[in-house]
């Protein structure tokens, strides 16, 4: 614990980006060996991050497909490099400057690999999934990184971005839910200048199901046309063409359900960051986004989530589990999704002012500031189930 200790106070010690990162994952007998590889499959020394942002990417070796993704993207952003003059040129008049492209932030991949042989055996093909990307290697850092990296930035399983500036300093511990919900929008990635991409925004479904509303064409639905979205897909939901000018519904299933539940934990983090920076409401879990948000995260938690928007912009209706589909269907034969709406909307104005606690669903995220209950005032435990510590509470 004392030699750990050491570690730690000279990794908070550094001044700049390669002081911190040679303090961070290199060994004590390699400082003349270099530990990263480049994309060029040369081996580099930290002195190239020099002046520069860096981001930290760090994961297991299953890392998924739809993140690496995520992350070519931010590579390849041109905001990436900017426009700079060159060294002792300077302007006659008849000559222009010239100007030479910069690099702004370098992307650096630091594999976390756990003691099992499995893990080690797969080392090999790290090159293939970031060929883009600086990689760290893990059999030769420094042993005590990994603990860093799990105690200090709290990684645990979940692929996480940490943005450093020139300086070495951590301006924040995990851009990836930012960067899976708006990609070189969330430019430059430190999250406290990231406010205005909300501006405009009327429904989290855009967000999270993108991929669906582009591949069923919702933007070219009618005002009033109900869209129900729901998943797993287990189970047929009866659609219906209405009549007497009464709105019709469009069912469209969830089909890959894992992304969707990683796209709205990040979605809802972004939100109640997004809400306590700008000051939408003095307390994040009024907001209807984060409500509507955690009630689909309570539902998929349980087993099953149905979403009912309204209308091109996708406005939300109702939220809840599959279940409530059924119900609504045994107590209304036609029109239910119309009672559907209704109810939640009744729903959701009670939960804003019952007089025991709310109870609601919020991923635990380090960055989020303490949360307290909106009807007492206490602060409430937080992981995957946020509940007041009243124990007359849901």
């Amino acid at each position: 614990m004392e030699e750990y200790h050491k570690y730690v106070e000279k990794v908070k010690a550094t001044g700049d980006i390669v002081d911190f990162l040679n303090s961070l994952l290199t060994a004590k007998d390699s400082f003349q060996d270099p530990i990263v590889t480049g994309p060029n499959d040369k081996p580099v020394r930290f002195e190239l991050f020099s002046k520069k942002s860096v981001l930290l990417i760090i994961s297991h070796l299953k890392i998924s497909m739809d993140d690496i993704e995520t992350l070519r993207i931010i590579y390849e952003d041109p905001q990436r490099l900017r426009k700079s003059p060159k060294e002792d040129d300077q302007e006659d008049g008849n000559n222009p400057i010239q100007t030479e492209k910069e690099t702004l932030y370098e992307l650096v991949w630091i594999p976390i690999v756990d003691g099992r042989l499995k893990d080690w055996e797969a080392l090999p093909n790290l090159k293939s999934l970031m060929p883009w990307a600086y990689r760290v290697d893990p059999q030769r850092m420094n042993t005590w990184a990994p603990k860093y990296i799990k105690e200090e930035w709290h990684f645990k399983r979940e692929t996480m971005v940490v943005v450093l500036d020139s300086h070495g300093r951590v301006e924040n511990t995990d851009a990836m839910p930012m960067l899976r919900i708006w990609g070189t929008n969330a430019f430059p990635y430190t999250g406290n200048e990231f406010t205005h991409p909300w501006m405009g925004i009327w429904s989290w479904v855009q967000l999270v199901l993108r991929e669906l509303v582009v591949q069923h064409g919702t933007s070219d639905a009618a005002k009033d046309e109900y869209i129900l979205f729901w998943g797993p897909p287990a189970v047929e939901v009866a659609a219906a063409d209405a009549g007497g000018g009464v709105p019709s519904i469009r069912e469209i299933p969830i089909e890959d359900m894992r992304r969707f539940r990683t796209l709205l934990r990040s979605c809802l983090i972004c939100r109640l960051q997004a809400v306590q920076i700008l000051k939408i409401e003095s307390n994040p879990l009024r907001d209807r986004m984060v409500y509507e948000m955690s009630e689909a995260y309570k539902a998929c938690q349980r087993g099953g989530v149905a979403i009912l928007t309204k209308g091109p912009d996708l406005q939300v209706q109702h939220v809840g589990l599959l279940s409530d589909i059924e119900m609504a269907t045994e107590q209304v034969a036609e029109f239910w999704w119309t009672a559907l709406a209704e109810g939640f909307e009744k729903k959701y104005k009670d939960a804003q002012g019952q007089s025991m606690c709310l109870h609601a669903y919020v991923p635990h995220y380090t960055d989020l500031e303490d949360l307290y209950c909106p009807v007492c005032g206490r602060f409430m435990r937080y992981d995957l189930c946020l509940m007041c510590c009243h124990s007359d509470s849901d």
